[in-house]
This record gives structure tokens, C-alpha cells and sequence, in this order.
């Protein structure tokens, strides 16, 4: 169903009264401002809780390694790379 059908049977179900049209509902400039917004919270709740995530993975990897180092001797993995991904997805969700 293409656009254009859809507006064809919007005009036809205010047409016939089944729909009061308002010019509040048809305000184009508001509803795409509601479309930006809810799509820039959607973003930054997914830029939250991948980076939280990220962070925690990348946290408990070096917690766990450096736990078996410490206790048997060897080394240990200080998993940057997931942790600073995941601060910085963070803070541009928290920046957003």
C-alpha cells in the first residue's frame, strides 16, 4: 500500500464524516517535529545502553583476567577497546 492510497482513503473517511478533520491534525510542521524527537530518544536510548554494555563487557573481561593472573601468576587482558567505545557511546547519548 503506497502513500498515496493511504492519503486517498484519509480524504474519503473525512469526506464522509467518519474522521473530523482539524487543522491541528494536519499540522505537518508539528508531527515532524515529534517524528525528529521521538527518533532522537530512540537513538539516545540506544546509544545508553549499547555503550553501558560495551563498558561492562569490556570491564569484566579485565576484572577476570587480572583475578586469574593474580592468583595463579601470569598475565592479564586490560580490555580497552570495548570501554572506550562504549564511554563514548555514553556520552553521546548523554550528549543527544
Amino acid at each position: 500500500m503506497s502513500f498515496e492510497d493511504v492519503a486517498n482513503r484519509m480524504s474519503h473517511r473525512h469526506a464522509e464524516g467518519m474522521i473530523p478533520y482539524t487543522s491541528s491534525a494536519v499540522d505537518s510542521d508539528s508531527f515532524v517535529q515529534s517524528l525528529q524527537e521521538s527518533e532522537r530518544r530512540s537513538r539516545k536510548t540506544a546509544d545508553l545502553a549499547f555503550g553501558s554494555i560495551l563498558f561492562a563487557v569490556g570491564l569484566l573481561i579485565t576484572m577476570f583476567t587480572y583475578d586469574a593472573a593474580s592468583q595463579s601468576g601470569g598475565t592479564y587482558v586490560i580490555a580497552y577497546g570495548p570501554m572506550l567505545v562504549g564511554a563514548i557511546r555514553i556520552i553521546r547519548g548523554l550528549a543527544t
